[in-house]
C-alpha cells in the first residue's frame, strides 16, 4: 500500500489506522453490512468500512473462517466503477 501526504508522520498515522481497522475485522467481521448494488456481481459478498477519507473494502470467507480485503480506496474516487 502506497500512501503520500506531506508529512511522513500523516502518512504513518492513517497507515496505521488502516491496518488497525483491517486487524479488527478478525473479531466481528459481520459488524458491516454487505454492499447493495445491482451492478456489481455478487455484491452481497462485499462489506465496506472506512477509515478517514478511505474505504476498505473485504469479503468473508466462512469456510477458512478468514477475511480478504479486495481493494482499498480514497472514498472520493468513483469506487464503484473499481470494483
Amino acid at each position: 500500500m502506497l500512501i503520500i501526504y506531506g508529512e511522513p508522520g500523516t502518512s504513518k498515522k492513517l497507515y496505521a489506522n488502516i491496518k488497525k481497522a483491517i486487524k479488527s475485522l478478525k473479531n466481528s467481521p459481520h459488524r458491516y453490512a454487505p454492499l447493495e448494488f445491482t451492478r456489481i456481481h455478487n455484491a452481497s459478498e462485499y462489506r465496506k468500512c472506512t477509515v478517514g477519507r478511505y474505504i476498505i473494502f473485504y469479503s468473508i470467507n466462512e469456510d477458512m473462517d478468514s477475511v480478504y480485503v479486495e481493494r482499498v480506496i480514497h472514498g472520493t474516487r468513483d469506487w464503484m466503477s473499481m470494483l
